[in-house]
């Protein structure tokens, strides 16, 4: 798990979690991305076989259940699920906004709960912990509690997570350059790694031009140079283009991407590209055979 300065407190309370000594309620509040559900998750992991029963829950689950259960006439067992926890972990709060049922079921299994001896964690998103919300009582009971706050991390600690991520996602190797921090929080520095990721998968590399333009020159009986070249001759430019539309249409590459590989102008290299396909149907599809066929 990735620590610094802007989640430490909150870490430190997480991995020396005492049940005995824990206070009876905790809230880890901070803005959305900032790894508060990671952080829950890792509590649950580190002691889920040595408290039991030990419960981790995502709120809006945690309202899907409870609406299921009272649609079924089943609510005697779903009670008596929840509020049997010695330790009680519900993720994001916020998402019982308006649910007034849910959220007067949640007080009674807070208190039973809390009333038992067990200990409850819950994550709110947001700095300003505004839980009004959730009605004056269980609103009451949740500002009692010992509220963990995540700071916004600064741009070198996102820097240091994305290398972090890198590292134990063994990414670290891969084809991943031009990474640029504008991310605010953590969740959407995976969403940039990810995205670069995928770039550096969808790379348009000469491997994948050379498959498909000898299999098309092949076909149609002129030489790859000519090709690649400024021969207007009917065929190869037949070839030329014919190779644009496999690796767009079966390949995923976009034609601005295609454009930019072989110095073209894009938008002429699409219309030109959608006027042969319609005109060569059947070359298409007897090119897309032999590449994936080997015909």
């Amino acid at each position: 798990m990735f620590v610094s300065k802007y989640n430490q407190v909150a870490f430190k309370f997480i991995d020396t979690f005492d049940y005995n000594q824990a206070p009876p309620l905790t809230i880890i509040a901070g803005d959305e991305g900032l790894g508060k559900t990671t952080l829950l998750r890792y509590l649950f992991a580190k002691h889920r076989d040595n408290i039991s029963p030990a419960i981790f829950v995502d709120a809006q689950k945690y309202s899907s259940k409870y609406s299921f259960a009272a649609c079924k006439g089943d609510l005697k067992n779903f009670r008596q699920n929840m509020r049997s926890a010695k330790l009680l972990l519900l993720d994001n709060i916020n998402a019982l906004k308006g649910k007034n049922k849910t959220i007067e079921e949640l007080l009674y299994t807070v208190d039973t709960v809390l009333s038992q001896g067990g200990k409850i964690v819950m994550t709110y998103r947001g700095k300003d912990f505004d839980v009004h919300y959730l009605g004056e009582k269980l609103a009451s009971r949740l500002r009692s509690g010992l509220v963990l706050r995540l700071n916004s991390p600064t741009e070198e600690e996102i820097k240091n997570f994305i290398n972090y991520y890198l590292n134990t996602n063994n990414l670290a190797g891969k084809n991943i350059h031009g990474l640029e921090v504008k991310a605010k929080n953590m969740k959407q520095a995976i969403n940039v790694i990810k995205q670069a990721g995928q770039a550096a998968e969808n790379k348009l590399t000469k491997e994948t031009v050379d498959k498909v333009l000898t299999k098309v020159a092949a076909h149609l009986g002129v030489e790859v140079k000519r090709v690649l070249g400024p021969d207007k001759n009917r065929n190869v430019v037949k070839a030329r283009y014919m190779t644009f539309i496999l690796l767009h249409e079966k390949y995923n590459f976009t034609y601005p991407e295609i454009a930019a590989y072989f110095k073209k102008n894009s938008s002429q290299l699409k219309a030109k590209c959608k006027e042969l396909k319609e005109n060569q149907k059947e070359l298409f599809e007897t090119l897309c055979q032999k590449i994936y066929n080997k015909a």
